[in-house]
């Protein structure tokens, strides 16, 4: 389970209204893994919503709703005084009420998604430090230990999720970078206006026909055969079995099955 409570090494940082675990830099002495951390949370601290732009935010869905409760009890009242009989008269009254009270509702929560506090603000942007960095949700489970009020004598050292973390970043950047680099050969190997030569990448025997696995390939067939992406794929086989292996070595069980994910809170 994720931690319960801070530790050395181990800090909550609020950002964007939430807490978001994070792991200090274990080469960092006390006072400067304290100073990291406070210059990492007042850097975030834009990013945090005040009570009052909280009780804002709330503010056009509360109205509206108030409206409409408004408008829905103003039907039974009218339809009530009105005593209609017939049953088509009673729904064509309750239809014409219910419209004009949900285009009243809707009015008020548009006026007040438009008020003044909430024109031409641009929200603040997370910021990120070296030495002070989240700690992904695949790993937030594993670095909490055995949870409880106390933190269970299975918690892993700061210095060992540290390291962990590391190589899973290293895991998702190369992930990311897979996804992009897919992008680009898509449009260079797929588009043949991006390509003035398509036929530089063949290889030509003798008889004048081309040769290899790429000749015969769709262009996206040949995506996984660019020298690249051959790399790429290679690079990300090292990353995972050195995060495996890291795992073996300091107790992390779920390594073998990391993703990149998202960071935990």
């Amino acid at each position: 389970m994720a931690p319960t409570r801070e530790r050395p090494g181990i800090v909550r940082v609020r950002i964007s209204d939430r807490e978001v675990w994070h792991v200090v830099d274990p080469s960092l002495t006390p006072a400067e893994a304290e100073e990291a951390v406070r210059a990492h949370r007042a850097e975030n601290a834009p990013t945090n919503r005040s009570l009052v732009r909280r009780v804002l935010a709330w503010t056009p869905g509360v109205v509206a709703l108030v409206v409409l409760g408004g408008a829905f009890w103003g039907t039974v009242v009218v339809m009530a005084e009105l005593d209609l009989a017939e049953l088509p008269g009673r729904i064509a009254v309750a239809v014409v009420l219910g419209g004009i009270g949900f285009v009243a509702a809707a009015t008020a929560g548009i006026v007040l998604l438009e008020a003044p506090w909430r024109r031409d603000r641009v929200e603040a942007e997370a910021a990120t430090s070296p030495r002070v960095v989240p700690i992904p949700g695949s790993v937030l489970g594993w670095a909490g230990g055995g949870g409880g009020a106390d933190v269970g004598a299975d918690a892993p050292a700061a210095a060992d999720v540290w390291r962990v973390v590391a190589a899973v970043d290293v895991l998702s950047e190369l992930e990311a970078a897979h996804w992009r680099l897919g992008d680009v050969l898509y449009w260079r190997l797929d588009d043949p206006d991006d390509d003035p030569d398509p036929d530089d990448d063949l290889d030509y025997g003798a008889d004048g026909h081309s040769h290899g696995d790429d000749a015969d390939a769709g262009p996206g067939d040949r995506h996984g055969t660019h020298p690249a992406v051959v790399a790429l794929d290679a690079a990300q086989l090292r990353a995972s079995e050195e995060l495996r292996a890291l795992g073996d070595e300091v107790g992390f069980a779920a390594a073998a099955g990391v993703r990149p994910g998202a960071e935990g809170s």
